[in-house]
């Protein structure tokens, strides 16, 4: 049972949500709850998996991967492209001025990346360093910040390893991409200029 639905299953009083929104003041509807609720065994097995990375982060609840990047750990964020009522990640990143950053030689730390397929986003990361591997000449390997699931804790990790269970039964093929936050100006925002903006 993920943290979704230990949140949703269990008495209302477990689950509540922090006042959420985009720069344009689009809602993002998000859930969050008590951090001291504890990993089930399952979840403390599916843990293991990540133990050939560097945990920074002890596992706690809270917040996802969407949150720890759109929302400072203070929350979970989930999307579901078929709901209605609820922003999808697209308008969040065009909203908030995210630009993606498509040359590898130009991406930063604190740069974002989306892991998606063809149902939509799966994952969120953030660059915190790069590591310089020599093999008949230098290699700059992006290394992010990750928060596997609803009560994991979070990680460092090369960018391009997804091998870890959240992405074993994905459909169509991984995409990753990455982006920087005020970068663009937000689609809707009048005007030409909006501080922060930078050359892509």
């Amino acid at each position: 049972m993920n943290y979704r639905d230990i949140l949703t299953a269990g008495s209302e009083s477990l689950s509540r949500s922090i006042g959420l929104a985009t720069h344009l003041g689009t809602d993002i509807p998000n859930l969050t709850t008590d951090p001291t609720i504890r990993q089930n065994t399952l979840a403390t097995r599916k843990e293991r998996q990540f133990e050939v990375f560097k945990r920074l982060r002890e596992p706690i609840a809270g917040y996802n991967c969407f949150g720890l990047v759109f929302a400072s750990r203070r929350t979970a964020i989930y999307w579901d492209n078929d709901a209605q009522d609820e922003i999808d990640l697209d308008q969040l990143l065009a909203e908030d001025g995210y630009g993606e950053i498509v040359s590898e030689d130009r991406w930063q730390v604190g740069d974002v990346v989306i892991y998606s397929d063809d149902r939509g986003p799966k994952h969120a990361a953030v660059i915190t360093r790069f590591d310089y591997i020599l093999h008949g000449g230098d290699s700059r390997v992006p290394v992010v910040l990750s928060k596997f699931g609803d009560l994991s804790g979070e990680y460092e990790h090369p960018m391009a390893v997804t091998t870890w269970d959240d992405f074993r039964f994905r459909s169509g093929a991984l995409i990753i991409r990455v982006y920087r936050n005020r970068h663009e100006m937000p689609k809707g925002k009048p005007g030409s200029l909006w501080r922060g903006i930078v050359t892509p």
